[in-house]
């Protein structure tokens, strides 16, 4: 058994693979149309993984390595069946791949960012709010709440602050 396998037990990686399933499966239909194939491609991928899985750095991102392997099961699809109506080069593939991670990480520190506002105090939620809604000003904001535009300048600094561990942390605990 290598270290790989001993740090990272067999329920954990299986369910990393769950907890990305969907993910994986989107990113193959990018590619492969045909929703029968796509699923086809995403046991297969399913399988690769599993037949990987002494290879797999736990704390690393799970997500782009399962990807990775989907790219390259999407490609040997492809390429086996270039009788396709749609089949996308190597270098099409690799962009649009690496366009998916992009959008896909965007979208999580979105998801990571509301769910982190969510967590906030309801004050602290509302100075942030204020302060960044359309034409909303420090000045103004500190005159309607009736405290120094420093204060609110420092408070935002405190939240930001919090919203960013907030974020990172959930951003790493979905990567695992």
């Amino acid at each position: 058994m290598t270290k790989s396998t001993e740090a990272m037990p067999q329920a954990g990686f299986v369910e990393a693979f769950l907890r990305h399933q969907r993910s994986i499966h989107a990113f193959i239909l990018q590619f492969v149309h045909d929703y029968n194939d796509a699923e086809d491609l995403l046991q297969r991928t399913g399988l690769v993984i599993w037949r990987k899985f002494d290879q797999y750095e736990p704390g690393t991102d799970f997500l782009a390595w399962a990807r990775q392997i989907a790219k390259f099961e999407v490609l040997s699809y492809l390429k086996a069946a270039s009788r396709s109506r749609v089949c996308f080069s190597t270098e099409t593939i690799e962009l649009l791949a690496d366009e998916s991670d992009e959008v896909d990480a965007s979208e999580s520190h979105h998801d990571a960012l509301r769910l982190c506002l969510e967590g906030l105090r309801s004050t602290d939620r509302e100075l942030v709010r204020r302060c960044y809604e359309a034409h909303g000003t420090i000045q103004q904001v500190a005159i309607e709440i009736g405290r120094s535009a420093d204060g609110v300048y420092h408070s935002l600094h405190r939240i930001r602050q919090a919203l960013l561990r907030c974020i990172d942390r959930r951003i790493t605990e979905a990567a695992r």
